[in-house]
């Protein structure tokens, strides 16, 4: 339904901002945007926040391993299980698969390149799909909560009037 059109509004987005060079990585983007699309504005919203904390956690931890453990694969494993254990004891777990998605990134992508850089690159990359699907989420559905609220007006409005109507029939 509109959840599916809504996301691929959202990936498109995605893939034109890293078209545009406003991102690095569309692959991160759309990869996020598809994560964190939700069939309701109010959904979106209470999850988005704990995307993005996990965002930045898994930015963060991602930065530390590549530069202490340098992609060992035992490293990399105990590194999502960290990211994932974090999430769910700072209480924002629906977070959770994005921060290990942006630590993965980082950690296994990394060779050759500043940490640091690469890892603020990421985080942002990430940071970003997250957004545009909130700011999807909310555009697309607030059109439709705003004729919701036009046509309950009218219907108020209707029925105002034959209460009007009915009380001017009584009083004579």
């Amino acid at each position: 339904g509109m959840r599916t059109i809504k996301t691929g509004l959202a990936v498109t987005l995605g893939v034109l901002f890293g078209e545009l060079g406003f991102i690095e990585n569309p692959t991160l983007t759309v990869s996020a945007c598809i994560m964190s699309m939700k069939s309701t504005v109010r959904r979106s919203l209470e999850s988005g926040l704990s995307r993005i904390l996990g965002t930045l956690l898994g930015g963060i931890l991602g930065f530390l391993f590549a530069i202490i453990f340098k992609g060992n694969p035992w490293f990399v494993g105990l590194g999502v299980i960290l990211n994932i254990h974090l999430c769910y004891l700072f209480r924002f777990s629906s977070g959770s698969v994005v921060s290990a998605l942006t630590f993965t990134s980082i950690v296994l992508g990394v060779t050759g390149n500043d940490p640091f850089k690469f890892s603020i690159l990421r985080t942002v990359d990430t940071m970003f799909g997250v957004i545009i699907a909130l700011a999807i989420n909310y555009w697309v559905s607030r059109k439709r909560y705003m004729n919701y609220l036009y046509s309950e007006f009218l219907t108020t409005e209707a029925r105002f009037l034959e209460l009007s109507r009915e009380i001017s029939r009584d009083e004579k």
